[in-house]
C-alpha cells in the first residue's frame, strides 16, 4: 500500500499558507499535477486550480508568477526543487 503526502509550494515570502482545515490568503488559481486526487479535494474546498503535466511544470509557473501556488506530492516536488536549486519556491 502506497499513501502519499501533500504539500502547499508558494513563491519565497508569500502569505498564501494552509491552516489544516482551508487556505488563506488565496487570491489566484493553484497548480496541481494532472489527474491526482488532490483536485477532488480542491473541488470539494471550492479552490481554483489548474492542472499541468509535473511537478517541474508547477514550480516554473510558481516562479512565473502564473499560478499562486501548488499542491503537490512531498516528497516528489522536495527532491525536484533540491535537483534544481529553485530558492524562489518554499514548501509551506
Amino acid at each position: 500500500i502506497h499513501t502519499s503526502g501533500y504539500s502547499l509550494y508558494v513563491p519565497i515570502g508569500s502569505s498564501l499558507d494552509w491552516n489544516g482545515t482551508d487556505f488563506l490568503n488565496l487570491g489566484g488559481k493553484l497548480g496541481i499535477q494532472s489527474g491526482f486526487s488532490v483536485g477532488e479535494t480542491l473541488d470539494k474546498l471550492g479552490a481554483p486550480y489548474e492542472e499541468a503535466a509535473g511537478v517541474e511544470a508547477n514550480l516554473e509557473k510558481i516562479v512565473r508568477n502564473r499560478i499562486q501556488g501548488a499542491v503537490l506530492q512531498t516528497q516528489r516536488a522536495d527532491h525536484v526543487l533540491e535537483q534544481l536549486a529553485r530558492p524562489a519556491v518554499q514548501n509551506q
